[in-house]
């Protein structure tokens, strides 16, 4: 495999992990402008990430990672903590509804005054609950 080859195969995985972080989310890949304005990009760059012409600049990447909820390694190599490829360990939101993944995707969008404040309402209200 030349160097051309390998570079796009590594454009392909990181392809497919980005559209299954995205699909483990609930968001179709089709909200690109949305998608661009929440990753600090262009709409035409996540396209091309979907599609595995590009992939974000290393530097981007933890931070993409963050919001989606994944691991960092996992989204940009393919690894997870333990150093195991991803085929080789389950998606980390495969156990969760799709409630619940909108519910996560909507809490990472918030500022952390925001999500704190979040936080308190659901204590109090299970506390007020007994839960």
């Amino acid at each position: 495999m030349n160097y051309e080859d390998s570079r796009q195969q590594v454009k392909n995985e990181f392809s497919k992990r980005f559209k299954l972080a995205l699909k483990n989310l609930g968001v179709s890949e089709n909200e690109q402008k949305r998608l661009g304005k929440l990753f600090g990009v262009s709409g035409q760059a996540v396209k091309k990430w979907i599609d595995g012409q590009a992939m974000p600049s290393t530097s981007r990447i933890p931070e993409i990672a963050r919001i989606l909820g994944v691991q960092c390694s996992w989204l940009q190599y393919g690894f997870d903590k333990q150093g195991m490829t991803s085929h080789e360990t389950r998606a980390e939101y495969e156990v969760l509804s799709d409630d619940e993944r909108k519910v996560i995707y909507k809490f990472r969008q918030l500022s952390s005054q925001q999500a704190s404040a979040i936080e308190t309402l659901i204590e109090l209200f299970l506390r007020k609950n007994n839960l």
